[in-house]
C-alpha cells in the first residue's frame, strides 16, 4: 500500500516537473521613469540563465516614439543592459502606462511601467514666446527647394502689395 502511494506521489511530482517549465530568463524594469527633457533614456537588465546563447527582441508598447539599443542575442549565463530612449513631445504634464516585452529565444516576459513626462520649457515666456523665431527657424531646416520657391514668391507678392498700399495711402493725402 505504501509502495503504491509513493509511486503515485512520484508520478505526480514527475508530471508537475514536466509541466513547470523553468524560466531561463529574468528581467528588471523600473516601475516608473520621469522624462523632463526633450528625450530621456532608461535601462532594463535582461539575464539569460540558460547554458546557451539566445536571440533577443525587446519591444515597448506605448504611444510615443522610442529607440531601443539592444544586441541581437545574449550569451549563456550573462546579463546585459538594454537602453530605451523615449521622446517627450507633450505640451502638458502627462503619465502613460506602457509595457515592455522581452523575447529571449522562445520565452517571453512582459512588465508594466509608468512613464511621466514634464513639458520642456524653452526659457521664453509671455509675448516673447509668441514671436520666437527659434521654432520657425527649426522648421525651416526641413524646407525643400519647392517650399523655398513658394516662400520667396509669397514674400515678393506681399512686398508688392505693401508698396502698392503705401503708395495709394500717400496719394490720398
Amino acid at each position: 500500500m505504501i509502495g503504491r502511494i509513493s509511486a503515485i506521489l512520484a508520478l505526480c511530482l514527475v508530471f508537475l516537473f514536466l509541466l513547470a517549465q523553468p524560466s531561463a530568463m529574468s528581467i528588471s524594469v523600473p516601475t516608473d521613469t520621469n522624462v523632463t527633457t526633450a528625450s530621456g533614456t532608461f535601462f532594463i537588465n535582461v539575464t539569460n540563465d540558460s547554458a546557451s546563447q539566445k536571440d533577443l527582441k525587446v519591444t515597448v508598447f506605448a504611444p510615443i516614439k522610442t529607440e531601443i539599443s539592444a544586441p541581437l542575442s545574449i550569451g549563456a549565463n550573462s546579463t546585459i543592459p538594454v537602453a530605451i530612449k523615449v521622446y517627450n513631445n507633450f505640451p502638458v504634464k502627462t503619465s502613460l502606462s506602457s509595457k515592455v516585452e522581452v523575447n529571449l529565444g522562445s520565452e517571453t516576459a512582459i512588465k508594466e511601467m509608468t512613464m511621466n513626462f514634464t513639458p520642456v520649457s524653452n526659457n521664453s515666456s509671455g509675448l516673447g514666446a509668441l514671436f520666437s523665431f527659434g521654432i520657425f527657424s527649426d522648421e525651416m531646416a526641413h524646407f525643400t527647394l519647392i517650399d523655398w520657391l513658394v516662400f520667396i514668391v509669397l514674400v515678393l507678392i506681399a512686398a508688392v502689395l505693401l508698396v502698392a498700399f503705401v503708395a495709394k495711402l500717400t496719394k490720398r493725402k
